[in-house]
């Protein structure tokens, strides 16, 4: 019997287009209608192994529901949720996701929350009865308000089988980076990260290379937008890593002196292979 791997995207456009932070989802013209968009899930989710919805909190939100995780999806492997997710207080509050225990297979998670840091409030929803339950994931991409979240460690914690970690903070100071990264229960199964902010202090840079340590098996680490550190102290924990691969993406400041000792002289990162400079 023939068997069919559907892929479901439903694209609305964002009204800002800011490369950095993106905000403002566009009105929602009530189509599809939960119904109908149900009745399509139920027919098709079982043959369904990924799902992007972007730009649509009404329908970002339903794909987190019980009943389209429990009944609708038993296949999903990869789902992409980008919205500003207007009806939580918090969309990092890990009840939201609690759902996703009903979607075995599910081995990649992408989450774009295009809100204002403002935005975000404490949330007062109760955490689940099965919220220790760990995820599934082993690729997880988190974007956008990290440090205004009060519950975005929590809910970094339930994910410890993770092998691909993507953080991208647009809040106005990173200061939650390096406790996101130190909530993680098996740092020794993460092989790449990659890491972006709005602007970070050096210090908390610093603290960042520092806590990497954990991460034993770590060989790709990427830099993007605001990120970098401009200290001996940064590039010397950067240093003491085994990485085969470095990138530092658009808007990552490099200091090129301090670079050099890690692709040249006697305290080079010898496992290094490939270092890639993108703002050049």
């Amino acid at each position: 019997m023939l068997e069919h791997n559907w892929q479901l995207t439903v694209d609305i456009p964002f009204l800002d287009q800011d490369s950095k932070r993106p905000l403002r989802e566009g009105p929602d013209a009530g189509w599809p209608r939960e119904e109908v968009f149900l009745d399509f899930l139920l027919k098709f989710g079982p043959e369904t192994n990924q799902v992007t919805i972007k730009g649509s909190s009404r329908l970002a939100q339903l794909m987190l529901s019980p009943s389209v995780t429990s009944e609708a999806l038993p296949g999903l492997k990869i789902l992409s949720l980008s919205s500003s997710f207007s009806d939580f207080e918090d969309p990092f509050h890990p009840a939201h996701y609690a759902p996703l225990v009903y979607c075995p297979t599910l081995a990649t998670l992408v989450l774009d929350v295009r809100r204002s840091p403002d935005s975000i409030v404490s949330s007062s929803k109760p955490f689940p009865e099965h919220y220790f339950s760990t995820l599934t994931p082993n690729s997880l991409t988190f974007k956008g308000p990290l440090g205004s979240s009060p519950f975005c460690s929590n809910l970094v914690a339930r994910f410890d089988r993770l092998q691909l970690l993507s953080l991208d903070d647009t809040s106005d100071s990173s200061l939650v980076l390096p406790s996101l990264l130190a909530q993680l229960v098996h740092p020794e199964k993460v092989s790449s990260i990659g890491l972006g902010c709005m602007s970070i202090e050096d210090s908390i840079a610093t603290q960042v290379a520092t806590e990497l340590a954990r991460f034993t098996q770590l060989i790709q680490l990427r830099f993007r937008n605001g990120f970098y550190g401009d200290s001996n102290e940064f590039y010397s924990a950067l240093g003491r890593l085994k990485l085969r691969s470095i990138a530092f993406g658009e808007n990552v400041k490099v200091e090129w002196k301090l670079l050099s000792t890690l692709i040249s002289g006697s305290k080079r990162m010898k496992s290094l292979k490939v270092v890639i400079l993108d703002d050049v």
